[in-house]
């Protein structure tokens, strides 16, 4: 054999063997994970959440409202696979390389980048959908009830604060949670987060009074359909019925008025809508509506 056909041979094998290490170190690894996740369902142990995986799950959003996020953690799988124990956790949030000189993390009920809590066991006797109170399991069984293990939920809130007194407009933060007792479990989420700093030059608002009505204007100067829901006072403004067509859902007050409209604004187009006072006399203005943006 040549000398440097017998170098290449021996090339080939130790880039193979490392190859075969690598991968079997990964496999192991999810082995491993996988045997460990088998092990904890067998011990009845459920934890879960909407925005956190046993992988990390990814959230964006880039209409982020600047309010604090909200994390789902349960003791449960599904309304079948519920922890019958407390389960203890310890919550952590890092933000990103890119943002960490201009924001940090903090969940509000502990004021830091860390917090702990418990996700308490609850069972109870049901009478099929209606609780029955102050029985035990065996009186419980005795009756012919169902004794129930409760899905306890946590919302965990995450916000976000600026380090430089600016607006947080832009964000990237990792957040795990561990339980610690009676088992380990880590779930992991990232969450890229955009304000939408355009939102308020999407909409322009306006009411013209006009004596016995007025009349609202919506226009939308984005490059895309927007959708608003507007509220109002129905004791002082009543909708015109004409304007119907350009409503998608309704809300009404207790005696029956229109006091809320979800509407949808084509990119580039305004809609306007007619409003008759219950007051003549009383002056209106643009004050007497709210907005909020919602998804279309």
């Amino acid at each position: 054999m040549k000398k440097g056909t017998k170098y290449l041979l021996i090339f080939v094998v130790v880039l193979g063997g490392i190859f075969l290490l690598t991968n079997a170190f990964s496999f192991a690894k999810y082995a491993s994970s996988e045997v460990w996740n088998y092990y904890l369902q067998s011990k009845g142990f459920y934890f879960s959440s909407d925005e956190l995986g046993l992988t990390a799950l990814k959230n964006v959003d880039n209409h982020w409202d600047g309010n604090p996020l909200t994390i789902t953690l349960r003791n449960s799988t599904s309304e079948e696979a519920v922890s019958d124990y407390d389960i203890e956790y310890r919550a952590t949030c890092t933000v990103s390389e890119e943002y960490a000189d201009q924001v940090e993390c903090v969940f509000p009920e502990s004021g830091l980048n860390t917090f702990e809590g418990t996700l308490s066991s609850e069972e109870v006797c049901m009478n099929g959908d209606i609780l029955v109170e102050s029985m035990s399991k065996s009186e419980c069984e005795m009756n012919q009830y169902t004794w129930k293990t409760m899905v306890s939920t946590k919302e965990l809130a995450l916000g976000l604060q600026s380090l430089d007194s600016t607006s947080v407009d832009e964000a990237e933060v990792h957040v795990t949670v561990e339980s610690t007792k009676p088992y380990h479990q880590t779930l992991e989420g990232d969450f890229l987060l955009k304000r939408d700093t355009t939102a308020q030059e999407v909409f322009v608002t306006d009411f013209v009074d006009r004596g016995v009505y007025g009349e609202l204007s919506l226009s939308n100067s984005s490059e895309g359909d927007r959708c608003l829901f507007v509220r109002w006072d129905q004791g002082k403004l009543r909708l015109d019925s004409q304007n119907d067509n350009s409503i998608l859902t309704k809300e009404t007050s207790a005696d029956d008025y229109i006091n809320g409209m979800k509407v949808k604004i084509e990119k580039k187009n305004s809609l306007n809508f007619t409003f008759y006072k219950t007051d003549f006399e009383a002056q209106a203005d643009i004050n007497e509506f709210t907005f909020v943006e919602e998804d279309c």
